[in-house]
């Protein structure tokens, strides 16, 4: 799942790779290694919210991490918790919604379309 994950991402250096796998074990000493470098940070919180670690991934969205790339990185990990954290966080369900559907998931496309006004898909 971490090679489709950093494939469906474009994660591809060794230390990204690395990152990504460090969120994905669950490392909480990767929020400080990876802080102030974007491509690591970013790879550890894909292996972070893939991973289901809801404490890590609630610490680096209060660090600013986006939403919406959390809800990529939930949508391609088919990690429903995580979705539903996304969504609550504001993220917007028109990025991924053609990801779940495209792997046949409907759970996911169901939860992503839960509560949401179909005007807003426009």
């Amino acid at each position: 799942m971490i090679d489709l994950l950093c494939r469906r991402c474009g994660f591809q250096s060794d230390a990204q790779i690395a990152a990504v796998r460090a969120g994905w074990e669950g490392d909480v000493c990767g929020i400080e290694k990876y802080r102030g470098n974007e491509s690591l940070n970013n790879a550890y919180y894909a292996g972070a919210v893939g991973g289901g670690h809801l404490s890590i991934v609630e610490r680096l969205l209060e660090q600013g991490a986006s939403p919406d790339a959390g809800l990529r990185f939930a949508v391609h990990t088919a990690q429903e918790n995580m979705v539903s954290l996304m969504k609550q966080r504001g993220a917007d369900i028109r990025s991924c919604l053609h990801v779940a559907a495209n792997d046949g998931n409907l759970m996911l496309v169901k939860l992503l379309l839960e509560g949401v006004d179909n005007t807003s898909l426009g």
